[in-house]
């Protein structure tokens, strides 16, 4: 039985309003991102559709490095200065951002001036009194953070972290498939042994760049390095030295 005597007050049109603009956002969000195999392109979708939904200063998503383990800048948005928060390979165990990734948990941080949070307080040198940081994870790894922030202070209200959770949560996925993608044509356009681009693609690369000239009307330049008596060597040493000789020299 449906009841219809509900007082229009105890309805909060607005906030009803706002979560439904969320989970439109969300969903657009999802019909966008996967469409593009590309991790920029990608990125690009995430960073646009969260400022738009959160109104942020400044977002900034930081990926962990494969190789070195250290946090790389990927992309951000936003006027006020970020370089504290997203220097380029910055360690993870020296940044604001590593309490996020060793414990998988977003951080709230709503008044940089408050004494909990007095070990970050330097940022607000940079005019940075207000920060959402939420892990980018897929299950068993945490891939980077996604960070948002303000000039002032904020009341963050639960849904605007719920928000960004489910954003960060979709991203992961997408970014975690782009990596994939890019990897395996990686693998495709190089050489196994040396890591250089194969013959593949200097053929595609060079059909891409000899048209761009000559649209362009510039001059391209071609330079070829030739191993004098590589053939000798291999005979005399073997094709395990000379494969470790293609390699050193690459």
């Amino acid at each position: 039985i449906l009841d219809y005597n509900i007082p229009l007050k105890s309805l909060n049109l607005k906030e009803i309003d706002k979560k439904n603009k969320m989970l439109n956002e969300i969903y657009n969000l999802s019909l966008k991102i996967g469409r593009s195999l590309s991790l920029e392109d990608e990125l690009d979708i995430i960073i646009d559709v969260t400022n738009k939904f959160l109104k942020t200063e400044f977002a900034v998503i930081n990926l962990i490095d494969e190789k070195s383990k250290e946090l790389k800048f990927k992309i951000s948005r936003g006027n006020l200065p970020i370089e504290i928060l997203c220097s380029d390979k910055k360690k993870i165990e020296d940044s604001l951002l590593g309490k996020v990734i060793k414990t998988g948990q977003s951080l709230v941080i709503d008044d940089l001036t408050k004494p909990e949070f007095q070990e970050y307080s330097f940022l607000t040198d940079k005019k940075i009194f207000s920060l959402l940081l939420v892990p980018l994870t897929i299950p068993d790894k945490t891939m980077g953070v996604f960070i948002c922030g303000y000039s002032q202070p904020m009341e963050f209200k639960e849904d605007e972290l719920q928000f960004l959770t489910s954003i960060s949560s979709r991203a992961a996925l997408s970014i975690n498939n782009a990596r994939l993608h890019e990897e395996i044509r990686r693998l495709a356009i190089t050489d196994g042994l040396t890591g250089l681009y194969n013959y593949r693609y200097f053929q595609e690369t060079l059909t891409r760049q000899i048209q761009r000239c000559k649209r362009l009307n510039q001059i391209l330049s071609l330079l070829i390095i030739d191993i004098d008596h590589f053939k000798d060597f291999n005979d005399t040493f073997g094709h395990q030295e000379g494969d470790a000789l293609l390699q050193r020299l690459a």
